[in-house]
């Protein structure tokens, strides 16, 4: 039997939300064309709670899926569906509450596997599907123990999930790999958006089918993929390609240098990528981004690099400017000196002061406790000119006096 695996369609997606239903609506309707069941690892929506234009757009879209299905599909599972889904961590409500994924089961475009089996049966095989939706990260080995539903005998097992894995993406507490319930020939896992298999733990995810997190993990090809009950090795499951955006992800780094150079080498690095290898356009505009980070002459402001994504017309331009300056950077480093020597927020903040304050008498202590106030950095500056004020009333020094009362 033919499986198409698709994942993180992400449908109503506000930011590039034209993608999110031409590319998914491309997956869904290709991996129809040549297989027999469909499976979606979660996040078909984007949202909990769709507006009703993306729950019209989506039903659309699963409509033209039931007249592909009804001419073509030999399928006879017993749940009269074509396609098994679970929600993903986009769509997880209350325990109460009816989710997006139960909204198409309700319908008919679906089967619901989160902790329950799906059979398929066709060409004389037997595929039972089982699941478990998107749920809290910490909490996802705990629930996988306990889940109702099992492997089926005779039948060729698969086990959905949508999660981070420990051993894919380091990422707090989250579930191991190992904590899968046994059992199954193929697990299918949603929620990272890179396609890869893992074949360790006969694991493939087929990643989303719209850029979101524009991470450099999300500059792959998307796409879904085909599996082949009847295969071997390799040919046993196939990537299939979809029409996306392209995407480039980019960091740059400087040292001690001019907003000039700075502006010139990332606006060379935009030309660069907003054309394919062969320097030609490509058809759709590509999601650039581009990470600027390390340090600027002093002097040189990041806000003078001026690369905004307005003045691209040859690509969606995303910008983070982490650049600073050199003499940012001593501060910053004299800060963290400071922090190793000192227990507590507080001898760090007053030997910060003491250090700006110089020789003078002012208690430090009190203005460390004014700054902590609500409001404390005004409450700070008349006590500090109050004591200027005072020293040169008593030292006689107009000027003095007259330089406290700036700003």
């Amino acid at each position: 039997m033919k499986i198409g695996i698709i994942s993180d369609t992400h449908f109503g997606y506000k930011r590039f939300e034209d993608d999110s239903y031409a590319q998914g609506k491309e997956a869904i309707l290709k991996a129809a064309a040549e297989s027999d069941i469909i499976l979606m690892a979660g996040d078909i929506f984007d949202e909990r709670n769709p507006s009703l234009d993306t729950l019209q757009n989506v039903f659309k879209i699963f409509r033209e899926l039931a007249t592909i299905r009804q001419e073509g599909s030999c399928v006879t599972d017993v749940l009269l569906t074509p396609m098994a889904a679970i929600h993903g961590t986009h769509e997880r409500r209350g325990k109460e509450e009816a989710n997006p994924i139960q909204l198409l089961q309700t319908l008919g475009y679906l089967v619901n596997v989160h902790n329950r089996t799906a059979i398929f049966e066709a060409w004389g095989e037997k595929v039972a599907v089982s699941g478990m939706g998107g749920v809290p990260e910490d909490a996802a080995g705990k629930l996988l123990n306990a889940l109702d539903c099992k492997p089926v005998e005779g039948a060729f097992n698969i086990f959905m999930f949508h999660q981070t894995v420990e051993e894919l993406l380091p990422f707090g507490d989250v579930m191991s790999a190992e904590e899968l319930p046994k059992g199954y020939g193929l697990y299918v896992c949603g929620h990272l958006h890179k396609s890869m298999h893992v074949p360790q733990y006969s694991l493939l995810i087929p990643g989303s089918t719209v850029i979101t997190q524009l991470k450099k993990e999300e500059a792959g090809q998307k796409g879904y993929y085909i599996y082949d009950t009847k295969g071997t090795g390799e040919k046993k499951f196939e990537f299939r390609k979809i029409d996306s955006r392209p995407f480039a992800f980019q960091e740059l780094n400087f040292s001690n240098a001019t907003a000039e150079q700075a502006r010139q080498r990332a606006a060379e690095e935009i030309t660069r990528l907003s054309a394919d290898k062969d320097g030609k356009p490509y058809a759709k505009k590509p999601i650039i981004k581009l990470v600027l980070s390390g340090t600027l002459a002093s002097g040189h402001e990041k806000a003078g690099i001026g690369i905004r994504s307005a003045d691209w017309d040859e690509a969606l331009l995303f910008v983070d400017n982490n650049l600073t300056t050199e003499a940012l950077m001593v501060k910053i480093d004299k800060i963290r000196e400071l922090r190793g020597r000192h227990k507590n927020v507080k001898e760090l903040c007053t030997e910060i002061l003491k250090e700006h304050l110089g020789k003078t008498q002012i208690n430090v202590d009190l203005l460390f406790n004014v700054l902590s106030e609500e409001g404390g950095a005004e409450a700070a500056m008349a006590y500090v000119q109050e004591y200027i004020s005072n020293e040169n009333a008593n030292s006689g020094s107009p000027s003095a006096t007259s330089a406290a009362s700036q700003p």
